[in-house]
């Protein structure tokens, strides 16, 4: 609380939206949400189809599967937050610190564009749960950028913009999962190449 209470105080008039889009600070957090939120809602909403398709699980089948997935990237988004800290504990720039822990992140996602070859469940369960643990430990540094480069009391409306943007690649990534599994008979590689790679376009 000390820490917190600890910023020198601020103007307290509002700053509209339209002095806000034109930043390039903007820009990068809607289009980081823009690239990466939409594969998290793949995870929450596709996860069990695929899990159905490759391992034929039933809905009661998933449920330990599912427990240990998301608890596990519970972690991660724990250890997201440790690692920058750590970095500027050893005299990085919060900016240096910030971008490499994301960079790390980003690559620890990567290997699921490999999930077709893992022929275990437990296999896959221990990859997806990786890679859903490196993206809440990359959410929580892309949401502390905003509070890094912004006054506080803009945060609020960057954060908005930028769950905007999310939501609405969200939605048109949804149309785009179902076409190309509706096109390659139920192939879930391509969207898992797009998966893996987006969070490197995204930095």
């Amino acid at each position: 609380l000390v820490y917190i209470s600890s910023d020198p105080p601020e103007p307290t008039t509002k700053v509209p939206w339209k002095s806000l889009l034109p930043l390039r600070q903007t820009w990068a957090f809607l289009l980081g949400k823009a690239f990466t939120d939409p594969v998290w809602w793949f995870y929450l909403y596709w996860l069990p189809g695929f899990l159905n398709a490759r391992f034929g699980l039933s809905v009661a089948g998933m449920a330990m599967p599912l427990l240990v997935i998301y608890n596990v990237c519970t972690v991660g988004s724990v250890f997201g937050g440790w690692l920058p800290a750590r970095f500027v504990s050893m005299g990085w720039t919060i900016n240096r610190a910030r971008k490499t822990a994301m960079l790390i992140y980003a690559i620890a996602i990567v290997p699921i564009v490999f999930v077709e070859r893992v022929q275990s469940l437990w296999g896959v369960i221990a990859l997806v749960s990786l890679v859903t643990a490196a993206h809440q430990a990359w959410s929580a540094n892309l949401f502390t950028l905003v509070s890094d480069m912004f006054p506080r009391r803009t945060v609020a409306s960057v954060v908005g913009i930028g769950a905007c943007g999310g939501s609405i690649a969200m939605m048109f990534f949804g149309a785009i999962v179902g076409l190309i599994l509706q096109m390659t008979h139920g192939n879930y590689l391509p969207v898992f190449l797009i998966s893996g790679t987006a969070y490197l376009f995204a930095i």
